[in-house]
């Protein structure tokens, strides 16, 4: 169950952005989930070009794609713990591969934050144009998160040499 709501979440993670940028009318109640570097009126996505959409959408791929693999190899763990394999080197460096795709995507996120406003405010000209960095309590969890996560990976696999020597000793 766990492997499959990860494998959703890759698509979701691609998809669901590009639909606001594309379809800013129909996707209102995800507006609020945009970044606050970002403009939240959907008239005012309308008014971006299309090469500025396109841009912004791009700025967010870079870290959504290493997302997107983080949750590929968390689908796998979760896979590895349904087949029973779970203090071995496979589910653990998945875990910690996760842990620093979450903590790469944390660190990127409010890059892509500042190029996306760049991108969706370069068509108002001259003095008119924003680049705004956002850090929010999101960043900041999904650092603490990864980092988290890195650090239970590499007691698990401490765990895992340590019994491993103990039947050795057997």
């Amino acid at each position: 169950m766990l492997a499959t709501l990860c494998l959703v979440a890759i698509p979701a993670n691609l998809v669901l952005p590009a639909l606001v940028w594309l379809f800013p009318q129909l996707s209102v109640a995800l507006i609020d989930s945009l970044p606050p570097e970002l403009p939240s009126d959907p008239a005012v996505l309308n008014a971006v070009p299309i090469a500025g959409k396109l841009g912004a959408y791009a700025a967010f791929a870079l870290p959504a794609a290493i997302l997107c693999f983080g949750f590929w190899r968390l689908a796998a763990m979760f896979q590895s713990f349904a087949r029973g394999d779970v203090f071995s080197d496979t589910p653990i460096s998945n875990l910690r591969v996760f842990a620093l795709t979450l903590l790469l995507h944390s660190l990127l996120q409010p890059i892509a934050g500042a190029a996306a406003s760049v991108f969706s405010t370069f068509h108002l000209g001259v003095g008119n144009r924003a680049l705004t960095i956002s850090v929010g309590s999101s960043d900041i969890l999904a650092l603490g998160l990864g980092a988290l996560f890195l650090v239970l990976s590499w007691v698990l696999l401490e765990a895992v040499r340590i019994a491993q020597e103990n039947q050795e000793f057997v």
